[in-house]
């Protein structure tokens, strides 16, 4: 009796155990199916975005090579055109001359324009290293809300500098225009820099902007094969968590779902 009792006991642990696991294999299976489908819907609206804006940033670039002088006109028009698509665009755009001189104010009375900006770390970024694409900086929060500048080089055909271009996005707008996509209803997760810096965040908390995801989490995901639970950047549970990277900015995209 004690045998078949004792033999009872080994199929009943064994069967849960290896229920236990199929559930948790399908409970990652599902988790990493939905997270991989947010990631490509948030890299196909980004890239979309940005490279609206690179379309921009290119056309100030041809339209200032022949004779170093600027439309205002023709620019505005470009601008807006973005802006209307993208509310998480916000004034001013600026385009600063080789020497760091805003030459172009988006706003409508020009404040800036003339305006010596050649110390700012947007307009270094681009004199200091040959960069291609954006620069990005951190989270700065004024009394409008929390806002990151985003700034692009103006090169010649030889790569020699001519210029830089800089605009701004708020974050809590942009947050806003991810989660109002339809397709994204169920994303959640953040955007942070290469440090760890978070520029964003679905759901907004104000609290949550240029705080600092460790940069073990980033390099331990980007270096994860497989699913791992982790615990939550923004609360107490325990989540799965994926990352990829953008084609047009040098941030990281990280989603959510929860583990259990």
């Amino acid at each position: 009796v004690i045998v078949m009792v004792l033999l009872f006991m080994t199929i009943v642990v064994s069967t849960c155990i290896w229920l236990t696991r199929l559930y948790y294999t399908e409970h990652v299976d599902l988790a990493n199916r939905n997270l991989s489908n947010l990631l490509v819907l948030q890299k196909q609206f980004h890239d979309h975005f940005f490279e609206d804006l690179s379309g921009l940033v290119q056309f100030i670039n041809t339209s200032y090579q022949p004779s170093r002088q600027i439309n205002p006109n023709t620019i505005t028009i470009h601008y807006d055109a973005v802006v209307r698509d993208y509310p998480a665009l916000i004034q001013p755009l600026l385009v600063l001359d080789v020497d760091g001189k805003v030459i172009y104010d988006s706003q409508p009375d020009t404040p800036l324009l003339d305006t010596d900006l050649s110390q700012q770390t947007y307009y270094l970024a681009h004199t200091q290293e040959t960069r291609t694409g954006f620069f990005v900086s951190p989270p700065l929060e004024s009394d409008k809300g929390w806002s990151i500048t985003l700034s692009q080089a103006i090169r010649d055909a030889a790569d020699n500098l001519l210029g830089v271009v800089k605009m701004s996005l708020s974050s809590e707008l942009w947050s806003e225009s991810i989660s109002s996509l339809e397709a994204l209803q169920s994303y959640s997760g953040m955007i942070a820099l290469d440090d760890g810096t978070i520029l964003t965040g679905v759901p907004y908390h104000t609290d949550q902007i240029a705080s600092l995801i460790p940069s073990t989490t980033i390099d331990d995901l980007r270096a994860s094969t497989s699913l791992q639970p982790l615990p939550s950047l923004t609360a107490s549970d325990t989540v799965f968590m994926k990352l990829d990277t953008l084609d047009h900015l040098p941030v990281n995209l990280l989603v959510t779902v929860p583990f259990t």
